[in-house]
């Protein structure tokens, strides 16, 4: 085989890679994430994980479902990294982890319209939800902090949470229904 040939046939296999990558990115991160519990963590696993793909995508087999093998590869490299790094902290078994890897993901299609579907739901709300909602989910302070805060029992505050949580999920699968994605 000529260079160039290699060149081109190592272009194409990078390119078919890739694209299959881009298409399973998020499924392929989520799973390492539910396993190993830190971002931080996840995104090292991560990057471990592409570069094993990567190095063994010539045992892939074209035609065959790339999300399921990238997923067994994500699996080992995340039991690795936690065998690696036992804290004595409480752990799920082997056992389990495997199992959640047979729970299936939703596609990243699905998974965008959804998030669309939540941004106008959003929307929707009264203007005192979406400050309870920022003040909750985007400051990282604790529930009591905030209602000391707002001067609202604890109680209160997740009772308010529980029920836009209610209504936002409504919303979202009333959306999507009518779109005819569900």
């Amino acid at each position: 085989m000529a260079i160039d040939d290699a060149t081109q046939d190592f272009s194409r296999n990078r390119e078919i890679f890739m694209s299959y990558l881009t298409e399973h990115k998020h499924q392929i991160f989520n799973l390492i994430f539910c396993m190993v519990h830190n971002l931080s963590d996840a995104e090292d696993v991560f990057q471990e994980t592409c570069i094993a793909l990567w190095a063994n995508f010539e045992q892939f087999e074209q035609g065959t479902n790339f999300g399921a093998w990238a997923s067994r590869v994500a699996h080992h490299r995340s039991l690795n990294f936690l065998r690696s790094k036992r804290r004595g902290k409480m752990q799920f078994s082997d056992s389990l982890l495997s199992q959640l890897i047979d729970v299936p993901v939703e596609p990243y299609e699905l998974h965008e319209l959804r998030l669309a579907a939540l941004a106008t739901c959003r929307q929707q709300l009264s203007a005192a939800d979406q400050e309870l909602l920022v003040a909750c989910y985007g400051s990282g302070a604790k529930i009591q902090d905030i209602a000391r805060e707002i001067k609202r029992p604890s109680q209160s505050v997740y009772n308010s949470l529980a029920r836009i949580r209610r209504a936002l999920h409504h919303c979202v699968e009333k959306r999507l229904s009518r779109e005819g994605v569900l």
